[in-house]
């Protein structure tokens, strides 16, 4: 069974984990970092420095795709074949559905 890892800093991902169950039997690991000072109060290289321990963590649990379900985490970090952001992934979308127009919710880093 595929291993797929969530990684937050709050609870947003446990939604993202509920739509994990919809789509197939996975084994997941969450990794909330609440106990980390906030993501998007975090500079750009301390960020990336934390990701790096974060993606060590997933490796040695086996993980072999990741969610970043963290606006502020997804905003140092590229989604590959193998790892997925929520800005990439709402992104995305929005490009498919072809929007003009759409409403952005989110803090300072995120936005930006």
């Amino acid at each position: 069974m595929e291993k797929i890892g969530i990684c937050d800093w709050g609870i947003g991902g446990i939604g993202v984990l509920q739509q994990l169950k919809k789509l197939g039997n996975y084994h997941v690991v969450y990794f909330s970092d609440s106990g980390f000072t906030p993501y998007g109060k975090v500079a750009d290289e301390d960020l990336r420095k934390r990701w790096q321990k974060v993606q060590l963590f997933y490796k040695s649990q086996g993980v072999s795709k990741i969610v970043i379900a963290c606006n502020a985490l997804s905003t140092v970090v590229n989604s590959t074949e193998s790892i997925f952001t929520v800005i990439d992934s709402g992104l995305e979308l929005v490009l498919k559905k072809n929007l003009i127009e759409v409403g952005v919710t989110g803090g300072y880093r995120t936005v930006e």
